[in-house]
């Protein structure tokens, strides 16, 4: 009885979020699929996502701002190496329908003008299905593929990486 009282004491005492953990999901996964260059600096995007935590389809939008990027693998071309992305969002929709949405990390994502490389990293706001509560970071790495044509549309491939935090 004594043991029962002193477990039901530590139970009142000791706050729920002390006991509980967050579960924390890599990301793992290869990126194909295509952007579509509307002007200058907006873009709207459509990739497939395969491996973990399962295969999805991200799609998103933004603006690119021409920028010196001396903190990126840009080449230093002048004043202007590339683009700065902001403001952009990303949404991510599983198989099975479960999804989670984020906004841009603006200070860790790029593209260059002189190499065929971009970085969207983006902080993971929150989410539904198996993904309900959702929080952490995605960040995407690409090479991007110009076609010798007039259109606005660029392959891409690359890999993703980063971890889904869910309560």
């Amino acid at each position: 009885m004594k043991q029962l009282l002193i477990i039901i004491g530590m139970l009142l005492v000791l706050p729920a979020s002390a006991l509980a953990k967050d579960k924390v999901i890599d990301i793992d996964m290869t990126v194909s699929g295509t952007v579509l260059h509307v002007n200058d600096v907006r873009t709207f995007y459509d990739v497939n996502l395969k491996g973990s935590p399962g295969n999805a389809n991200a799609r998103g939008a933004g603006d690119g701002y021409p920028s010196d990027l001396p903190d990126t693998p840009c080449p230093d071309i002048g004043p202007v190496d590339g683009l700065r992305l902001d403001p952009a969002q990303i949404n991510v929709v599983f198989n099975d329908g479960s999804m989670f949405y984020g906004t841009v990390i603006a200070d860790e994502s790029f593209v260059c003008f002189a190499v065929p490389i971009a970085r969207a990293s983006y902080e993971i706001v929150g989410g539904a299905g198996r993904f309900e509560g959702a929080t952490g970071y995605i960040t995407i790495d690409l090479e991007t593929r110009s076609i010798d044509t007039d259109l606005l549309i660029t392959p891409e491939t690359g890999y993703a990486s980063g971890e889904i935090i869910l309560p």
